[in-house]
């Protein structure tokens, strides 16, 4: 599956800022802000840029994407779910 960010979502990553590896999420036109942070922070700017998370983050663990593979989709629903991310089909 992949995925982009909505129209809706506005975004700044800490580093881009000297802020640390922390990410702003903020939902418009309401404002509600979400911070991810560690691993979240890191699936969201997988999906976000394109890319095929659950092998990504295989490669991060260094272990076959089927071993966690159940905790990243839970994440990245929750992520849909919430309208941080669009599933593109």
């Amino acid at each position: 599956m992949r995925y982009r960010v909505p129209e809706t979502v506005a975004y700044i990553d800490g580093p881009d800022m000297e802020l640390g590896d922390v990410l702003f999420l903020t939902l418009l036109p309401h404002g509600r802000s979400v911070r991810l942070e560690g691993i979240g922070r890191q699936i969201w700017t997988m999906a976000a840029e394109g890319s095929d998370v659950m092998a990504e983050i295989g490669k991060m663990v260094e272990q076959p994407p089927d071993i966690s593979a159940v905790d990243v989709a839970v994440f990245l629903r929750v992520l849909v779910d919430r309208g941080l991310l669009t599933e593109v089909k």
